[in-house]
């Protein structure tokens, strides 16, 4: 896997391009962590306007926190997407301390916490 991030250093986006070999010819699943540790409780929310190139086609399953990416034939697989890093304005360091995963974007400075 090969992640490439963009961040213009004043927006709360985090523009995410991630470049990645198959190990199944049909499908990739991608599934965003368990609610109970780490918090995000409807990550996409916070994952959006996630995109994958034509051949493939994804499928988002928000309940079960799932993306599955068909390839469709296609040799080399890349997806995007954004995470909006703003927090919430009535609770922001609730949220920054119990979301463990989330990135945290304010003017001029990005926090992006280890696994």
């Amino acid at each position: 896997m090969d992640y490439v991030l963009g961040w213009d250093g004043d927006s709360a986006i985090l523009e995410v391009e991630l470049t990645y070999a198959a190990s199944q010819k049909d499908s990739t699943v991608f599934i965003f962590g368990d609610p109970g540790f780490g918090g995000q409780n409807d990550i996409f929310k916070v994952i959006r306007n996630i995109r994958v190139t034509r051949p493939e086609v994804v499928r988002i399953d928000e309940a079960d926190r799932r993306i599955t990416i068909y390839h469709n034939g296609a040799k080399n697989h890349r997806i995007t997407y954004e995470i909006e890093g703003s927090l919430p304005v009535d609770k922001p360091t609730t949220i920054s301390l119990t979301e463990l995963f989330r990135p945290v974007i304010s003017k001029g400075i990005l926090t992006l916490v280890n696994m």
